[in-house]
C-alpha cells in the first residue's frame, strides 16, 4: 500500500468519525434543548414554591401570633378566675361537709322518732 492509499484510507476513517462526530452532536444540541426546556419549567416551578413558602411563613407567624394570645387569654383567666374556682370549691366542699352532717342528724332524729313511735305505741297498748 503506497502513501496515497494510505491517505485516503485515513481520509475515510476521519471521515466517518467527523460524520459521527456531527450525529453526536446533533443529538447533544437536542437533549441540551430539551434539558433547557426542563430547566426553564423547574424555574417556573420554584418560583411557585418559593411563592407557597413564602404564604406558609406568614401563615405560621399569624399561627405564632393567635398562639400568643391565647396562651395571655389562659394565664389572664387562670389570673382572674384561678381564686374564684378555688374559693368556689372550698364553698362545694363546705356544703358538702354540712350536708353529710345534716343527714347524720336526721338519721339520729329518725331513729329517736322511731323509738318515740314504739313507747307511745307501747304506752297506748297499756
Amino acid at each position: 500500500m503506497n502513501n496515497d492509499e494510505k491517505i485516503l484510507l485515513m481520509l475515510e476513517g476521519l471521515t466517518a468519525d467527523v460524520k459521527d462526530l456531527k450525529t453526536d452532536v446533533k443529538d447533544l444540541k437536542t437533549d441540551v434543548a430539551g434539558l433547557k426546556t426542563d430547566v426553564q419549567a423547574l424555574k417556573e416551578e420554584m418560583k411557585e414554591v418559593k411563592q407557597d413558602v413564602q404564604i406558609l411563613k406568614q401563615e405560621m407567624k399569624e399561627v405564632k401570633q393567635d398562639l400568643r394570645e391565647v396562651k395571655d387569654r389562659v394565664i389572664i383567666i387562670e389570673n382572674d378566675h384561678g381564686q374564684d374556682i378555688k374559693a368556689l370549691y372550698d364553698g362545694y366542699s363546705l356544703t358538702n361537709d354540712i350536708c353529710k352532717e345534716i343527714r347524720d342528724e336526721i338519721g339520729k332524729m329518725s331513729a329517736r322518732m322511731a323509738r318515740q313511735d314504739d313507747s307511745i305505741t307501747l304506752l297506748q297498748a297499756k
